[in-house]
């Protein structure tokens, strides 16, 4: 009896780690390179919205009460190819430190817990290239202090996944791995907080300055946007 009672106390870290078990992750003992790959953010689509119902909306015509006017913004990402640049990111921990630690397994077994089951991803895509700074211009006169060819940003904000943001903050859109990209579009409302003095139609360009130098511009149909 009480050799039976040793050994049912010197298995029992066994058996509680058998029991809260859910799930097996294969270790990691090094970054295997070859499972990496790597995205670019290479074009955008804008176009005219009415965000004055519960769901936004394209605009089907060529008027939209000011105070629910939004543009919305979608960004091809496209996969490509790891090239010097990123390989030389890679060795910096402080850019991919999520990237480069692989999962420290405690205990006996080599698994993840009820209460924290997270495996390492089979894929990861690192971005080539980040957003820096996203700007709104007038291609017509919106108020006295905002002629045609004028700043305008700072009349809009950015909205997504219910945050809203001002535009300078356009940096948080980007710059993050992901695990797949099905998801091939970032998306992001552009929201009018301000409405125009000056009567008529009104167009917008749109001009997104990528990390690798890059410029993406497209100028939004012309809209009236009604008091």
């Amino acid at each position: 009896m009480r050799i039976r009672k040793i050994l049912i106390i010197a298995l029992l870290p066994l058996i509680l780690e058998c029991i809260i078990s859910c799930c097996d992750c294969e270790e990691i003992p090094y970054i295997n390179y070859n499972d990496l790959s790597s995205y670019s953010h290479a074009a955008m689509l804008i176009s005219n919205l009415d965000n004055s119902g519960p769901t936004p909306l394209l605009v089907e015509n060529d008027t939209v009460p000011c105070c629910a006017y939004a543009i919305r913004v979608v960004v091809d990402r496209q996969e490509k190819a790891l090239d010097d640049q990123d390989m030389y990111s890679l060795a910096h921990p402080s850019k991919t430190k999520n990237l480069l630690t692989p999962i420290q397994h405690q205990g006996l077994m080599q698994s993840a817990y009820a209460f924290s089951c997270h495996c390492p991803e089979e894929r990861i895509f690192i971005p080539a290239d980040s957003l820096l700074s996203v700007h709104v211009y007038c291609l017509d006169d919106f108020d006295s202090s905002h002629p045609a060819g004028s700043d305008i940003s700072s009349y809009f904000r950015i909205y997504r996944n219910e945050y809203m943001m001002v535009l300078a903050d356009a940096h948080y859109l980007s710059n993050y791995e992901l695990n797949s990209l099905d998801d091939e579009v970032l998306e992001f409302n552009l929201l009018l907080m301000e409405a125009p003095s000056s009567e008529g139609p009104q167009q917008f360009r749109v001009e997104i300055n990528l990390s690798d130098g890059r410029v993406l511009e497209e100028r939004t149909d012309a809209i009236v946007l009604s008091i």
